[in-house]
């Protein structure tokens, strides 16, 4: 085998294995889980969305009925990217068919819409709850 083969055919040999062992490339992520609670109840069937603040793309999740998230960057991926994002939690349902909001909005727009909620992910698992 020539020199030149060698080096072309080792590295992308390498670059297959480590994407048939599951190697995970792209931008660093944090998985991020935890609990909401609205005047110290779990706040459940509510929508929770971390952005970064540079605007790269956002992860989300839903609270379950104990109030309990667990963050998705997409739907193969959980987690959300390394660094500051603004958090909003809501609780407004999609609009019904005459338009309205099918759940009315619980929570004050410090929280969502003007939220003044920020937090940090880091890199590993972490948990970040929220007392509204």
């Amino acid at each position: 085998m020539s020199n030149l083969i060698r080096r072309i055919a080792l590295p992308a040999a390498l670059a297959a294995l480590a994407v048939a062992a599951g190697c995970d490339s792209g931008p660093p992520m944090g998985q991020v889980s935890g609990k909401v609670t609205f005047q110290g109840k779990p706040l459940p069937n509510a929508e929770i969305e971390f952005q970064p603040v540079d605007n790269r793309p956002s992860s989300s999740a839903k609270t379950d009925a104990e109030g309990r998230y667990k963050l998705q960057f997409t739907s193969k991926k959980s987690g959300a990217l390394v660094g500051e994002h603004v958090v909003a939690i809501t609780t407004e349902q999609d609009a019904s068919e005459d338009g309205k909001p099918a759940v009315r909005e619980k929570l004050p727009p410090k929280y969502n819409t003007r939220s003044e909620l920020k937090k940090t992910v880091k890199p590993g698992r972490q948990t970040i709850d929220f007392d509204l």
